[in-house]
């Protein structure tokens, strides 16, 4: 609880002193380009592929495993491609994963927002490898303790995107990418609100972090709407400027 109060804090504090720049969020079209199931070979425990990424195109790998099972994700990339477990907001790349529940998973190979909106293309190879839990669990786990320092290297970008919204309103948005987590900070009746990634279909989607707050931030390639309660419209049809 503590560690997340400082992340709130640190989110605030760095929007405030930083209200300009261009986001960092995930951005994402309506399907994949690529929709692949992982099939391991005989033996193995372990599937490579490659592909490219476009703008807001992304491609996902589908994989069903069982609670417990440990998932390691190797992503390459010559130029901006990145990958997330979607769905599971504690997955941080590079890491041993645990899985959390048996079922259908999803990997998606994307870029940040910022690389997505100039069109750039990125080559990539990519590694997924599940195993079974030993008898010891690796230190780099989800469930393992870690020390997180609340310092400026903790933050991988920092951007800021204006939307043109419906009624000559305008909407200002920073964008924050942590190790750990994505954040969005917003300012409101004189407030600067944090908000952070929630799994969605597609987009790259916000939820106040404040639970008296009911605000919901709602992207789309260039696109914004900001929702409040039950979805009701606050600005909408917002565009990047």
């Amino acid at each position: 609880m503590a560690l997340s109060m400082k992340k709130t804090a640190l989110a605030v504090f760095t929007a405030t002193t930083l209200f300009l720049s261009v986001p960092m969020a995930f951005a994402a079209g309506d399907k994949p380009t690529i929709a692949k199931t992982v099939a391991f070979k005989k033996g193995e425990s372990s599937a490579a592929y490659s592909g490219k990424v476009q703008g807001d195109d992304y491609d996902s790998y589908y994989f069903t495993a069982k609670k417990g099972q440990m998932l390691n994700l190797d992503l390459t990339s010559s130029a901006h491609a990145e990958v997330i477990l979607f769905g599971q907001d504690d997955y941080v790349a590079g890491d041993t994963y645990i899985l959390p529940e048996s079922g259908k998973y999803e990997v998606r190979v994307l870029q940040m927002r910022n690389f997505a909106r100039r069109g750039t293309e990125s080559p990539y190879s990519l590694t997924i490898e599940i195993t079974n839990p030993t008898s010891s669990t690796p230190s780099s786990s989800k469930n393992s303790s870690k020390t997180t320092t609340n310092s400026s290297s903790d933050i991988q970008e920092l951007d800021k995107t204006v939307y043109s919204c419906e009624g000559n309103k305008i909407l200002e948005v920073v964008y924050i990418n942590t190790p750990n987590s994505n954040y969005a900070v917003i300012s409101q009746m004189g407030e600067m609100i944090p908000m952070t990634l929630i799994p969605m279909a597609s987009g790259a989607n916000y939820q106040a972090i404040n639970q008296n707050y009911a605000y919901k931030l709602y992207t789309k390639g260039n696109n914004a709407d900001l929702v409040g309660a039950d979805d009701s419209p606050i600005l909408s049809n917002c565009s990047a400027e």
